[in-house]
């Protein structure tokens, strides 16, 4: 029985074929295999056992080394992006009490910063290839190793205002990588066109399907996202057969009319998740290249995606996509607020169980207990999304919105009450509150005060990542529906004729 991730390593450690590449440089299966082995036996004698490492990275060919390491050694790694404002890598930092910070060589300065901040020990990827393999004493953390045992913390947008850690065992990962690569054909002859970075819960795709399958995973330079046309050029220069990217990604290539101009004909199946995508921009890809397009839908707290949708037919410019139905060994149902099933057709929030849930909330029992339910008759376990759904006579769910005020945005999801919280810590600023415009993909800040757009935007840069910061501000006399730190948000929408 499977009980690590890294077990499929036994499929593969003998691949001389590039495993993962980036922009400057590739490394087989057999040389990250050696090399993550290396990294973990240096952590072996810095860490207990399913204690936390924070992994502070760039997304290059190193990160997998890294990620693999920390596995190999028994050990939960937790993804940190170097381009966080100082503010919020320090509270992540903080929550999952990391025992050591780990770094690649583009981020060294800065995790060594970190570390003499925090009291903590950062160790580099090049100290950790001079390590030797402590084959005996890998072998001992494998052997003490359960599948339920945790495999990462991805963080996430909290309504506190503080960023909530995502804890995830092995047997979600595993489940859920058997499943997508069973489901979807992944093989060998596959080059996986990755989007995501390190620290979006919708890597692991990226990162363990080669493992499995032998396919080959090539990062995307971040860049090529805001320019189409030189996207779509790096894709078929590239030969990738597989695009698991945010709706975003896709919507901006059909707004640009990029497939005008290069259609990459070796894409076999284009994924999309993160946000819903309109029907007019699915169409525009679905006419000028026929292949297959699957719509993901799910939350962190459910390993990535836990339903999907396969197109058969050229979509309406007004159709509604549907979410589809669950993956193979999990459950989803629609239900009301004391979580009992709700008949096919009503609306309700979405419940989702299996062996592909979270174990909840690192160091946040209550958030965990929340969100994570236990309901009869046998005390099952099934996260409440939050998300409103229906079933529909077909038996395809659908997505209706939220339940409360969280959005998805760029792939990610963000709680307006986060914003809102920062930018009222902000001089100048009396009141505020925060929109979402699903259709044009931008958050908006309207504000009382004598604060400056520019000024707002310059402080919030300090304290929220860079999908979180207003796109647009507007200045307004009053705010009367945003009151003692609340926002009414369906009232404000409704009165300044924007959307939730």
């Amino acid at each position: 029985m499977q009980k690590n991730v890294l077990e499929y390593f036994e499929n593969t450690k003998h691949l001389t074929s590039a495993a993962f590449e980036d922009e400057s440089a590739a490394v087989s299966f057999c040389e990250l295999y050696n090399q993550s082995r290396r990294v973990g036996s240096a952590l072996l004698p810095l860490a207990a056992q399913n204690r936390t490492v924070a992994v502070l990275c760039k997304k290059s060919v190193v990160t997998p080394a890294l990620f693999f390491g920390v596995l190999w050694a028994g050990l939960c790694y937790v993804p940190i992006s170097p381009d966080m404002p100082a503010l919020r890598l320090s509270q992540i930092l903080e929550v999952c009490a990391p025992e050591l910070i780990l770094t690649d060589g583009l981020c060294s300065e800065l995790c060594l910063e970190l570390g003499a901040e925090l009291g903590l020990k950062a160790l580099t990827f090049s100290e950790c290839l001079k390590t030797e393999i402590d084959e005996a004493g890998l072998a001992l953390r494998m052997e003490k190793q359960t599948d339920t045992d945790p495999a990462y913390v991805v963080f996430t947008s909290g309504s506190s205002g503080r960023p909530k850690g995502v804890a995830a065992p092995h047997r979600a990962l595993i489940d859920y990588i058997d499943v997508f690569a069973e489901t979807f054909g992944i093989s060998g002859l596959d080059v996986i066109g990755a989007q995501s970075p390190p620290d979006y819960i919708a890597a692991i795709r990226d990162l363990y399907l080669p493992l499995k399958t032998g396919a080959k995973t090539v990062f995307i330079p971040k860049t090529l996202f805001s320019t189409p046309k030189l996207l779509l050029d790096f894709v078929a220069a590239q030969g990738c057969t597989v695009l698991p990217w945010v709706s975003s990604a896709i919507s901006l290539c059909a707004k640009l009319k990029a497939l005008d101009e290069t259609v990459p004909e070796s894409v076999k199946t284009v994924f999309f998740t993160g946000s819903v995508l309109p029907a007019a921009d699915l169409k525009y890809w679905q006419e000028k290249l026929g292949t297959t397009y699957v719509n993901h839908y799910g939350p962190t707290e459910i390993t990535a995606s836990c339903s999907y949708y396969i197109f058969d037919h050229i979509v309406a410019e007004n159709e509604v996509v549907p979410i589809g139905k669950p993956f193979i060994n999990t459950k989803m149902f629609i239900g009301d607020e004391l979580g009992n099933p709700l008949p096919d057709g009503e609306k309700g929030e979405i419940f989702v169980g299996g062996t592909c849930l979270a174990l909840g909330y690192f160091g946040d029992a209550d958030a965990t207990a929340r969100a994570f339910v236990r309901l009869p008759p046998y005390g099952e376990v099934f996260y409440r999304t939050g998300d409103v759904g229906s079933v529909g006579t077909d038996g395809f769910f659908r997505f209706h919105g939220r339940r409360d005020f969280q959005i998805k945005h760029m792939g990610h999801r963000i709680e307006l009450s986060e914003i809102e919280n920062a930018a009222r810590n902000i001089a100048g600023i009396d009141a505020c509150a925060c929109l979402y415009d699903g259709e044009k993909s931008m958050l908006a800040l309207y504000f009382v005060g004598a604060a400056t757009p520019r000024e707002i935007a310059l402080e919030l840069r300090k304290f929220l990542p860079s999908f979180m910061v207003p796109r647009k501000f507007f200045e307004l006399p009053s705010l009367p529906l945003n009151t003692g730190g609340k926002t009414d948000y369906a009232a404000l929408a409704a009165k300044l004729g924007g959307s939730e």
